[in-house]
């Protein structure tokens, strides 16, 4: 479970790219759009995880490891519940009880 790379992401509504952490945990790939901290010094947790398992998207190379080339809805990244309707099959954590290092000099949030 690390922190593994950074993801271009493209909501809906907007026109714009924009970029999320995603980490590793149990052995699959999830979006981080936002810390918080823990108790414990040096350590962040995210506040929300959206995995990437049903989400399309591919790897590439360099800074960003990771691109989804569909819009994702705005909800699953500023923290809003899963509106009424909501057909697409997205799995998402809500404040899990996941610790990971955080980084020299990062502040804790999104700075997506």
């Amino acid at each position: 479970m690390a922190l593994k790379a950074r993801l271009v992401k493209n909501l809906e509504g907007a026109n714009q790219h924009d970029q999320c952490d995603v980490v590793e945990h149990n052995g699959e790939y999830w979006l981080v759009p936002q810390w918080i901290e823990s108790d414990r010094p040096r350590s962040k947790r995210p506040a929300r995880m959206v995995s990437l398992k049903t989400i399309p998207h591919e790897k590439t190379r360099g800074q960003h490891e990771f691109r989804i080339s569909d819009p994702l809805p705005k909800w699953l990244f500023d923290g809003s519940p899963r509106p009424r309707g909501e057909q697409r099959p997205f799995v998402v954590l809500e404040y899990p009880e996941i610790e990971f290092p955080a980084e020299p000099g990062a502040r804790n949030g999104s700075d997506s």
